[in-house]
């Protein structure tokens, strides 16, 4: 299983059997940027910082330069609560979520700490998330077929903007079936689109919910 994103002239790919990130640069070549001490859940690439972002089932998450070479690549290490399944980046801004229903807030300016430690709103498992295209917020999905959609911003005003809404849900044999929404992502001008376990894709309009 592996997860590329752009960086540089490469593709940064994380790997779960491997422990490994590997950049290969042209098609042509490629080396190990770096490693967990466990399996690589997620990796994403940070245009502002110029660094890759990787996260593991080892409690931490690593910022790469990916121009340094292999052995001299990595610039921080930094510890989460609980397993790292997914992470998401806007800007300055880092996102991420792990099990136990956590989800930690970064600015990639100073990684010392969390600007925000927070707990999903939703009752199970985290399955992905992603910030908002312009940097307010960011989408949660979970194993239980809902996404909810959250704010940087903790004011009360912003937080009545909050909400969570059912998705990917089915009937089958009679019965009403909730899937895992394993991804999401926003269209650049309004809709996000998020995809689940039975190989379909759903379009959402969340602007109306704001208005």
């Amino acid at each position: 299983m592996a997860s590329p994103t752009s960086a540089s002239r490469g593709t940064a790919i994380a790997s779960l059997s491997h422990h490994g990130i590997r950049l290969s640069l042209d098609s042509k070549k490629s080396f190990r940027l770096g490693i967990h001490d466990a399996p690589v859940s997620c990796v994403e690439y940070s245009c502002v910082a110029g660094q890759v972002i990787s996260g593991g089932w080892d409690n931490t998450i690593k910022c790469w330069d990916p121009k340094s070479g292999p052995g001299q690549a990595l610039v921080g290490t930094h510890n989460q609560p609980e397993r790292v399944y997914s992470l998401s980046i806007e800007g300055y801004k880092l996102v991420v979520a792990t099990a136990g229903r956590h989800v930690n807030v970064y600015d990639l300016r100073n990684m010392s700490e969390p600007e925000q430690q927070r707990e999903s709103p939703l009752q199970h498992q985290t399955r992905c998330v992603e910030c908002y295209p312009n940097g307010t917020g960011f989408a949660l999905g979970s194993v239980e077929g809902k996404i909810a959609m959250e704010f940087f911003d903790q004011s009360e005003s912003a937080l009545s903007k909050s909400y969570v809404f059912k998705c990917h849900r089915l009937t089958e044999g009679g019965r009403r079936v909730a899937y895992p929404v394993n991804t999401s992502t926003f269209h650049p001008v309004f809709f996000p689109q998020n995809k689940q376990t039975n190989k379909h894709m759903q379009l959402w309009n969340i602007c109306y919910r704001w208005m």
